[in-house]
C-alpha cells in the first residue's frame, strides 16, 4: 500500500486521557508509532536495531515503553505483528476505497479486522483486572522510577518488560514501599548491593523474590538488609523528603 497523508487533530490528542497520562518520552515514541502505522498498512514488526538507533534508547528500556502502550491498549500484538486500534479504525476505510480513489470497492468493510474465536465466545474478559492493575502500577512514577533503577543490576535477559512477569516486579515494588515501609531508595539500595555480592548475585535473579521468605519465614528483602547492613544507609526523614522531592523534579522535567 502506498504512503498515506492524514488529518491530524491537535485538539483530540491533547485532551485524549491515555495520551494525557503519558510522560513525555512515551507520548512521543506513540506519536511515531502512529506514524509507522500509517505508512505500513497498520500492521508491522518492530525492529528493535531501528527503534533503539532511533530514539537512542536501550533494548531494554524500548521493550518497556511497548509494555506501557500496550498496558492502557493504544498498541497491541498478535504474534510478532503490531499494530494501533485507533490507526485501525482509519485504515479500513481506505482499504474499502471509501474515502476515495482506487479501492477494492465503496462502502465495503473488507479491512476491517474480525473477530477471532475467544472474542466470538466472549473470553478474555479476565484479563480486564490485570490490565487495571499493570495501568495503575505504570501511572505511579515512583514504582515505575525505582523499577528503572533496580533493573540496571540485572541483566537483560533477565527483566521482563511485558505481560505478567512485568506486573509482578512493578507489584513487587510497590508493596514493599507501601505495605512493608520501606522506602523506595532503600530498596534500590538493597537490590543493588545483593546482585553484586558474589554468592547472591546467582540467587537473586528477580525482584520479587523480595517478599518472599526463607525457611526461616523470614522475608528475603530483610534477610538482604541483615546480611548488608554495615554497606547500607540509614535513611533520615530529612533524606525521604529529598528523595521525594528529586522524584517530583524528574517526573516534570
Amino acid at each position: 500500500m502506498a504512503k498515506l497523508g492524514y488529518k491530524w487533530y491537535p485538539k483530540d490528542w491533547k485532551t485524549d486521557e491515555k495520551v494525557f497520562s503519558m510522560r513525555l518520552e512515551l507520548r512521543g515514541f506513540y506519536r511515531e508509532l502512529i506514524d509507522f502505522a500509517y505508512e505500513n498498512d497498520n500492521f508491522f514488526i518492530i525492529n528493535e536495531k531501528y527503534w533503539t538507533r532511533t530514539l537512542g534508547i536501550t533494548k531494554t528500556k524500548l521493550r518497556i515503553l511497548l509494555s506501557q502502550l500496550c498496558a492502557i491498549k493504544v498498541l497491541e500484538v498478535t504474534g510478532e505483528m503490531w499494530h494501533i486500534p485507533s490507526v485501525e479504525k482509519r485504515m479500513v476505510f481506505i482499504r474499502s476505497g471509501s474515502l476515495g480513489g482506487k479501492g477494492r470497492g465503496k462502502g465495503k468493510d473488507e479491512g476491517s479486522p474480525k473477530p477471532n474465536d475467544n472474542q466470538k465466545k466472549g473470553k478474555g474478559k479476565g484479563n480486564n483486572k490485570g490490565n487495571s492493575k499493570m495501568s495503575e502500577l505504570i501511572k505511579n512514577s515512583n514504582v515505575l522510577n525505582c523499577y528503572y533503577e533496580c533493573i540496571k543490576f540485572f541483566p537483560d535477559h533477565l527483566v521482563p518488560t511485558i505481560g505478567n512477569p512485568l506486573m509482578n516486579w512493578l507489584d513487587t515494588i510497590e508493596k514493599l514501599n507501601r505495605i512493608d515501609k520501606i522506602p523506595f531508595g532503600k530498596i534500590i539500595e538493597i537490590v543493588k548491593l545483593t546482585r553484586e555480592d558474589a554468592f547472591w548475585s546467582k540467587n537473586f535473579l528477580s525482584i520479587p523474590k523480595l517478599r518472599k521468605k526463607d525457611s526461616s519465614g523470614v522475608k528475603y528483602v530483610v534477610v538482604f538488609n541483615e546480611k548488608f547492613k554495615s554497606k547500607t544507609k540509614n535513611y533520615s526523614p530529612m533524606d525521604l523528603i529529598l528523595q521525594t522531592v528529586k522524584n517530583i523534579e524528574v517526573n516534570d522535567g
